[in-house]
């Protein structure tokens, strides 16, 4: 869903903005705003971060966080879900979770509402993975389906 504003912003300029519900998003000097949540996604949003959250939190492995804005490699995404490694969260001095993410998560969960374009979020999920995002997988729930995106790795 393409928004209101003009293409042409820098990353800086982007971040002067005021937040918006649903978030908006930047790459390549166009801003766009996330579909608005139904509640299937929603319901799914939540389930992945509850199963990733009920294992990983208590043995401090990593934490997943909805809808949280990464800016970094030049872009401002807000995947539905970001999984950061325990010892990779952002942290102020003070130990608490930052509220500036300048790093890419670990692992970026998009899941396609109604309405989205596959191939748009495959694309978004290509590029999360080229831009230093671990893992990530797009999950379309009309068709039961999560697909993997990694890095190819040679060693």
């Amino acid at each position: 869903m393409t928004t209101g504003y003009r293409t042409g912003l820098t990353l800086d300029e982007f971040l002067k903005l005021p937040e918006q519900k649903p978030a908006l998003e930047y790459f390549n000097g166009e801003v766009t705003q996330k579909a608005s949540p139904l509640p299937r996604h929603s319901r799914l949003q939540y389930k992945f971060a509850n199963f990733i959250n009920d294992y990983s939190e208590p043995r401090r492995l990593a934490l997943p966080l909805p809808e949280l804005r990464g800016t970094f490699a030049g872009a401002s995404r807000v995947p539905d879900v970001g999984v950061f490694r325990w010892a990779r969260i952002p942290r102020r001095p003070d130990g608490q979770i930052d509220d500036d993410q300048f790093i890419p998560p670990d692992i970026a969960i998009e899941i396609l509402s109604p309405g989205q374009s596959r191939r748009d979020q495959v694309e978004k999920c290509r590029r999360f993975v080229a831009n230093g995002v671990g893992i990530a997988l797009q999950v379309e729930d009309r068709r039961q389906s999560v697909t993997r995106f990694a890095a190819l790795r040679i060693d």
